[in-house]
């Protein structure tokens, strides 16, 4: 009896079987014995603003709350709208939100897993390649071992974009969009390419969520909430700025232009500057910020011009994610999550250019999968820190291929008589 040969889609089960399982159980052994990192702060914030009732941007941890969870709790530092997305913590003890973090964070793996790999290369050695490369990127692993809430906003993102690529209602592209940036603040820059494409109708759902929750959180949130963040915290956000309650934002884990900038010319614990100046500090990635947004708003409105601009949907957004996480004052190792669209977008392009493109794309898509070790004590030197940054290097290079792509398919695509 001969033995039947495996199927790619059951190679890829059982592919999917042997990452996933592992890293569950990983999981599962940290929710034991590890700490949260970032999960105390969402929960203390909440339970402050609807059970204590008081500003969770005014309280100072003490001693005795520390000491009762054993760790630092970090300072709650997202704008007060946030709140209602994280109100549901505030039912629950600390310990069961461990857990119900824990199986949401992995719900929603599943559901990325699955938006991001649903459309097949044509190549089997392909999809499995991409499925590993889901599966193993470190900033995803990252996000759930902290409790963060990366991949509930990278879904909304996600299926947000499904929805504009697949034609369907503006109210559903809109309100995962909306959601997502009352979480996390800086997805507001996709409603950029929106404008430029004309999504009138999506761009006007998005802003009418998002007055709806800010009045909510106007009317449900403790009076103060609102005046001490735009007080207390908002200043502390800026270029060149150590956030509240923070360290400062040349700490080696910030992968953003401000992080780049802060160590070159801030002073701070993690490593020398090459030179000493704060206005620098401040101008430096306000001025990368400026030009790294004018090259994707210009590509932006290109396209948009077009009437075949539908077709460079998928670009758009992967190049907008690529410079959101970048802009960002603060993007942290995990918030590279946000960069993996642009990354399996940029492996699947790839696949069409020669050898020497493939493996530039595939090395810098790689570098934010791996974790490097970006706080090595060899990197803190005054010449050796701007390595430091490798991470954010790498993802400006995936931005850089999806741009000159971006380039390539409208001159390619360019209508008759059109010079491109």
């Amino acid at each position: 009896m001969g033995s039947e040969e495996f199927q790619p889609r059951t190679v890829l089960v059982w592919l999917f079987l042997f990452l996933y399982l592992p890293a569950l159980g990983s999981d599962l052994w940290t929710l034991r014995f590890v700490k949260t990192g970032d999960l105390p702060s969402f929960h203390e914030a909440a339970r402050h603003a609807f059970v204590e009732r008081d500003s969770p941007y005014a309280v100072v941890h003490d001693a005795e709350s520390e000491q009762a969870l054993g760790q630092r709790i970090h300072p709650f530092l997202y704008p007060p709208p946030s709140l209602l997305v994280l109100a549901p913590l505030a039912l629950v003890s600390y310990d069961t939100a461990r857990v119900v973090v824990l199986v949401v964070n992995h719900a929603l793996l599943l559901v990325l897993v699955l938006l991001l790999l649903r459309r097949r290369t044509g190549s089997d050695v392909a999809d499995g390649l991409l499925l590993v490369y889901v599966l193993l990127f470190e900033p995803v692993r990252a996000t759930i071992a902290l409790g963060q809430v990366n991949l509930l906003v990278l879904v909304l993102v996600v299926l947000a974009w499904e929805a504009l690529r697949h034609g369907r209602s503006p109210v559903a592209a809109a309100l995962p969009l909306s959601v997502a940036i009352v979480v996390k603040t800086y997805p507001v820059l996709l409603l950029v390419p929106l404008v430029a494409h004309r999504r009138w109708r999506v761009v006007g759902w998005t802003l009418a969520f998002l007055a709806v929750a800010a009045a909510l959180a106007a009317l449900v949130l403790p009076a103060a909430a609102w005046g001490d963040w735009v007080r207390d915290v908002l200043p502390s956000g800026g270029y060149g700025e150590s956030p509240r309650g923070l360290f400062s934002p040349a700490a080696p884990w910030n992968q953003s232009l401000n992080g780049f900038s802060a160590r070159l010319f801030l002073e701070n614990g993690f490593s020398a500057p090459i030179a000493t100046s704060p206005a620098a500090a401040r101008l430096v990635p306000a001025l990368l910020a400026c030009a790294l947004l004018a090259l994707a708003a210009g590509a932006s409105l290109r396209s948009g011009a077009r009437p075949d601009r539908e077709r460079f949907l998928d670009l758009e957004l992967a190049l907008w994610l690529v410079a959101m996480f970048a802009v960002a004052p603060l993007s942290w190792a995990h918030h590279l999550v946000f960069v993996l669209p642009a990354c399996v977008l940029a492996l699947r392009l790839a696949l069409e250019h020669g050898p020497w493109t493939r493996t530039a794309v595939a090395l810098a898509a790689f570098v934010p999968a791996w974790g490097l070790p970006t706080d090595a004590g060899d990197l803190k030197g005054r010449f050796l820190a701007p390595l430091i940054s490798v991470e954010l290097y790498a993802v400006l290079v995936v931005g850089a291929f999806l741009l000159a792509w971006h380039r390539h398919a409208r001159r390619a695509l360019a209508p008759i008589g059109s010079t491109g």
